[in-house]
């Protein structure tokens, strides 16, 4: 048994977990190679941000995606701890539109990607009993490597992408403390949510340049999840964090990683 107070990070090498290992210091890195470490230990907090992030895929492949759940549930039952943090994805609603966290999400319509990351959520709660989910939508920070904002940045695909797109963006930089203020009130589920801004807009305040693509055949995405928990994080109304904030936060990333590439 570990002593008290030990932490631990499982997930340490992807996007979410190297933006949390930039702000925290965890007394055990875990990824895929070295699970094995957990097994008997007993932690003070872990967070587990293991479940991969390529939507696509997992609903190409599902099989393969559920195969992935279920070691990662086989993870979870091999450690004791006072506190869980899973990270989650707002993707586990079929339809992320005026939704919150009393909103059960409807299975029977939900694509395989939401679908085995709700069981993920299901099978924390059932093992462990203090268990923050905490849902995010989509992400910016150092590492990127996906999304319109990827794309913006990087002139990538950009034929395919609807100006339309009303998305939610959340600074991965805010998440260490956020994650603190979340256990801290003892809230077992939340979604971390943003204003939602249009890609056209983003396009002109964030990177300067018209945008007003309209591919045939390509369905605007539309995402607008909200929260009854915004004032733990000092926002208000239905959102964590008001378009302003996401706006400046996002153009000043922007600004960085131009000057740094």
């Amino acid at each position: 048994m570990s002593e008290v107070g030990r932490t631990a990070l499982v997930g340490y090498s992807g996007f979410v977990g190297g933006n949390l290992l930039r702000s925290r210091n965890f007394d055990l890195l875990v990824r895929s190679t070295n699970t094995d470490e957990l097994r008997g230990q007993h932690f003070s907090r872990v967070v587990f941000s293991a479940a991969k992030a390529e939507k696509w895929r997992a609903n190409k492949e599902p099989a393969a995606d559920l195969a992935h759940i279920e070691q990662l549930e086989a993870v979870l039952s091999s450690f004791t701890t006072d506190e869980l943090v899973i990270i989650s994805t707002v993707d586990v609603y079929s339809d992320p539109r005026s939704v919150d966290e009393s909103t059960l999400p409807h299975t029977d319509s939900l694509h395989p990607y939401g679908l085995h990351r709700l069981q993920l959520e299901q099978f924390a709660r059932l093992r462990h009993a203090a268990t923050s989910i905490v849902r995010l939508p989509a992400l910016f920070g150092p590492g990127i490597k996906k999304n319109v904002i990827y794309d913006l940045m990087h002139d990538n695909n950009l034929d395919q992408i609807h100006h339309a797109g009303s998305f939610q963006y959340y600074n991965l930089e805010r998440l260490s403390d956020d994650l603190d203020r979340i256990v801290e009130a003892k809230l077992p589920l939340v979604n971390i949510t943003t204003a939602p801004l249009l890609t056209s807009e983003i396009a002109a305040r964030c990177f300067g340049r018209e945008f007003f693509n309209a591919p045939t055949g390509v369905t605007p995405g539309s995402y607008d999840v909200h929260t009854q928990f915004a004032e733990v994080l000092g926002g208000t109304g239905p959102y964590s964090y008001g378009r302003d904030d996401v706006l400046r936060e996002l153009s000043a990333f922007v600004q960085k990683e131009r000057r740094d590439s």
